[in-house]
C-alpha cells in the first residue's frame, strides 16, 4: 500500500509515518501544502491520502476542489472535530483526531483495503461475513446522525444508551436528547466496543461509564440509573447478574 501524507507540520508527518510503519505501510510520500500534494498526485499513484485540514492558510478541502478526479480514498487526520460533517459531505473515507490511536489508524487502513477489493458475489459475501467480524468502533470514533435537515457527528464515548425503535434505533445523549438512526440494535451490538457498552435488555444497550445505580425493584424486576438520562432503564434479571459481575458489585 502506498500512502500520501499531507500535513504542514513536519513532526506530525513523521509521527503518522511512524504509526503507518507499525502497520506495515512503509511506502509513504509527504507533502506540506496543497500544491505539493497536487504535484505528488500528478506524478504517482497512491492507495490512500492522509490529509490534514488546517494547512497554513489553506484547508484540506481545497484538495477535493482541485483534484477530485485524481484522489484515492482520503482519510482526514486533524486536531479539530468541528469539520467532521463537511468531511462526510465530500465523501472522505474516515476522520481521525490527533493524536491518532494505532487501533483507529488500523481500522482506517482496513476500510481502504475493503474499498479497493473487487465486489464479491452474494454467496461469497455471505460466507465471508459469517466467518469474520466487522471492524469495531473505538471510544473516539464518530457516529454520523441525521436530525431532520441537520447532520451531526457524535463521539462513541458520549453515547449514554441505544434503544430499539422498531427496525431502527435511538441514540441517547446527555440531557435526555435522543437521535433516530436508521440501523437496527444488532448493528450496534456488533460495532460498539465491548469494554464500554453492555446489553441490559433485549431492546437496550448502555454505556457502562454512565451507570450510577442498579436497582432491584421486585423479585424479578431491575433497573439501571444512568447519568444524564431522565428515566431508569429496564434491566432483565439475566442481564442484571451479568452486569453486577462485570462491575464487581
Amino acid at each position: 500500500m502506498k500512502a500520501l501524507i499531507v500535513d504542514d507540520e513536519r513532526l506530525s508527518r513523521r509521527a503518522l509515518r511512524g504509526l503507518l510503519g507499525h502497520l506495515d505501510v512503509a511506502d509513504c510520500e509527504e507533502a506540506s501544502s496543497i500544491e505539493d500534494a497536487l504535484d505528488a498526485l500528478h506524478d504517482e499513484r497512491f492507495d490512500v491520502v492522509f490529509l490534514d485540514i488546517q494547512l497554513r492558510g489553506e484547508t484540506g478541502f481545497e484538495l477535493f476542489e482541485r483534484a477530485a478526479a485524481q484522489l484515492p480514498p482520503v482519510v482526514f487526520v486533524t486536531a479539530y472535530d468541528s469539520y467532521a460533517v463537511r468531511a462526510f459531505e465530500v465523501n472522505a473515507l474516515d476522520y481521525l483526531l490527533k493524536p491518532v490511536p494505532l487501533d483507529r489508524l488500523a481500522a482506517a487502513l482496513h476500510r481502504v483495503k475493503q474499498r479497493a477489493s473487487p465486489p464479491r458475489s452474494q454467496e461469497q459475501a455471505g460466507s465471508v461475513s459469517a466467518g469474520t467480524s466487522p471492524t469495531k468502533l473505538s471510544a473516539e470514533d464518530l457516529i454520523f446522525c441525521e436530525e431532520g435537515s441537520r447532520a451531526r457527528f457524535v463521539r462513541v464515548s458520549d453515547v449514554v444508551l441505544i434503544q430499539a425503535a422498531g427496525n431502527y434505533t435511538e441514540i441517547g445523549l446527555g440531557g435526555g436528547v435522543s437521535v433516530l438512526v436508521l440501523k437496527p440494535l444488532s448493528h450496534w451490538e456488533q460495532q460498539l466496543p465491548e469494554r464500554l457498552f453492555v446489553r441490559v435488555h433485549r431492546s437496550t444497550i448502555v454505556n457502562v461509564g454512565f451507570i450510577r445505580e442498579i436497582n432491584r425493584e421486585a423479585a424479578s424486576s431491575h433497573s439501571v440509573v444512568l447519568e444524564g438520562w431522565p428515566t431508569p432503564v429496564q434491566l432483565s434479571r439475566r442481564r442484571a447478574t451479568e452486569l453486577r459481575s462485570r462491575l464487581g458489585v
